[in-house]
């Protein structure tokens, strides 16, 4: 997945807008935008500031294989076990065990 789709797709995951992110991470919108659509790529400096806020690495942010975040495991797991027939305990373990590793 290309550096541009994986830093939407993170920003969406914590429910933030472009112009949100941007001021969290001391660029303007416009800036921000350019990086989201794939006209820029951020400089090193910027690049570790994303990565820290999203605590991902910078080689995750710019490798273009398709790799989970956490955040995207955990999701796909509870939508996996709002399935299952286990109960609401157990399917709290589970997400919690996989949030600590």
């Amino acid at each position: 997945m290309p550096f541009n789709t994986k830093l939407k797709n993170l920003r969406l995951q914590v429910k933030l807008t472009q112009e949100q992110f941007a001021e969290k991470i001391g660029i303007t919108r416009r800036i921000y935008v350019d990086y989201e659509t794939g006209e820029k790529y951020p400089p090193v400096e910027r690049l570790i500031v994303i990565a820290n806020f999203f605590n991902v690495s910078i080689s995750f942010l710019l490798d273009e294989q398709n790799e989970y975040t956490i955040n995207q495991i955990v999701e796909e797991t509870k939508f996996l076990l709002g399935k299952s027939k286990l109960s609401d305990s157990d399917k709290e373990t589970v997400v919690k065990t996989i949030q600590e590793l």
